[in-house]
């Protein structure tokens, strides 16, 4: 298992992630997350857990970010927390949280998950 998705009952998806995320990888787990937007809002939670790599190159994150505004763009509210403790990753988050996050989606990086779904139940109630 790479990626595995699930809806927790307060409406948040959670997104696991324990290995390597290549960019194949990373745009099927794009498509899935279309299956997870509810009355045009998202609100999902990718947790990486110590197991979890990021392996796309410089030159190929441009799909990926597309692929993510095509859902993003077209939502009315939606917050997306990444979670992790390994500090490569946070500053990759973090890039990506500066092409993605829009008028109508909030990004953030966190270092405790407990933390990031509270800020992500704060959003949703808020919306």
């Amino acid at each position: 298992m790479v990626f595995e998705r699930e809806q927790i009952d307060s409406g948040i998806v959670k997104t696991t992630i324990d290995g390597v995320m290549d960019l194949d990888m990373s745009l099927s787990s794009l498509n899935d997350l279309r299956n997870f937007v509810h009355e045009n809002r998202l609100f999902e939670a990718v947790i990486h857990t110590e197991n979890a790599s990021i392996d796309v190159s410089y030159n190929e994150v441009g799909p990926l970010i597309t692929k993510a505004l095509e859902i993003f763009n077209n939502l009315d509210a939606g917050a997306i927390a990444f979670v992790t403790d390994d500090d490569t990753i946070f500053g990759l988050c973090r890039q990506l949280q500066m092409q993605l996050e829009n008028d109508k989606v909030q990004v953030t990086v966190f270092r405790r998950e407990q933390t990031a779904m509270n800020w992500l139940q704060e959003i949703k109630d808020s919306v």
